[in-house]
């Protein structure tokens, strides 16, 4: 079993943006991304150098940023909000190829997925002697397929990689120093992994802009715009997975086990596919009547971005019978 903690670089391209035309202020926020946790759990059997192995991954990230985190009455407020799922469920064939004291682990099998991400960020206020503006921008993207996927790893002990003398004096007989039995059950792992899968996609997204003056004049302006895009056949879509860092084996002494853990780095980039979408909207007003007023707000929602990049830490333990 695995536990990942991912986030993706970048924020999502949903921006809000408030203008007072009185004093010349302007106040925008955009999309909101951070670390969500996932799970990565496999089993398999391998009674020689081949074997078969099934792996589920499930992924959920949800976050929200208010700013300010207390709204007053009347000032510019915003509250951004993003959520994605991924699920994937590989059912592969497992080889493994000694290369001296270096481990190489091959896979190839079905992959079947479904991802899905939406955001939104909110912003209202009132500005410019009383001219009260909301927007909004919303977006979403789905995509969910079948396909293949097939993966290369390896592992090497770092006693393997000290030479020869270091390796004959780890191995001597007698006692070892805590350093020597650190040494002796730590390796370097890596595991690189590509998946083409045939897939449905879909992607829409939603901007509102509102402004609303009362007093000596009354008056309101309001802008709604959506798109929806669906890609008519199945595209090819899929992902690319890479992980590395430092593994530790150590056989128990009481059961006929041995107890694997591994701590690393890992990126992740998933094919959203090639539809794409965009909504503008804005609204304003702004006058001379006994004193001056104005005031407005635009909201964007772009979904022109393919790709959903993700990078971390992951943390595994298991056992190997």
């Amino acid at each position: 079993s695995e536990v990942t903690f991912l986030s993706p670089p970048r924020e999502p391209e949903q921006i809000v943006g408030i203008a007072d035309f009185t004093t010349g202020q302007v106040w925008q926020q955009t999309g909101v991304s951070g670390f969500g946790s996932g799970m990565r759990l496999w089993a398999g059997v391998m009674p020689e150098d081949q074997g078969f192995r099934v792996r589920y991954f499930a992924m959920a990230n949800a976050q929200l940023k208010a700013d300010p985190v207390f709204p007053q009455f009347a000032q510019p407020a915003f509250s951004s909000a993003s959520h994605y799922d991924i699920d994937a469920l590989d059912l592969e064939f497992t080889q493994i190829f000694p290369l001296g004291h270096h481990r190489i682990d091959a896979s190839f099998g079905v992959r079947m997925a479904e991802l899905s991400l939406q955001s939104s960020t909110i912003g209202y206020a009132d500005v410019g002697n009383g001219v009260s503006v909301y927007g909004m921008a919303m977006a979403a993207n789905e995509m969910r397929g079948i396909g293949f996927t097939g993966s290369v790893g390896g592992f090497i002990h770092i006693q393997d990689l000290l030479g020869p003398k270091a390796e004959t004096r780890l191995n001597a007989p007698g006692p070892k120093t805590p350093f020597q039995e650190w040494v002796m059950h730590w390796g370097l792992f890596y595991n690189i992994r590509g998946t083409a899968l045939w897939s449905e996609t879909a992607v829409s997204v939603l901007t509102d802009a509102n402004a609303v003056v009362k007093g000596n004049a009354s008056a309101a302006a309001f802008s709604r715009n959506q798109a929806t895009a669906v890609g008519d056949e199945r595209q090819i879509t899929g992902n690319f997975d890479l992980q590395f860092g430092f593994e530790y084996e150590k056989k128990l002494e009481k059961l006929p086990t041995s107890l694997v853990m591994r701590i690393g780095f890992e990126y992740q980039r998933w094919s959203l596919g090639e539809v794409s979408a965009t909504s503008r909207s804005q609204a304003f007003l702004s006058g001379n009547e006994t004193e001056p007023f104005g005031g407005g707000v635009r909201a964007l929602a772009d979904r022109n971005d393919s790709y959903l990049d993700l990078f971390g830490i992951a943390i595994a333990v298991g056992l190997s019978y």
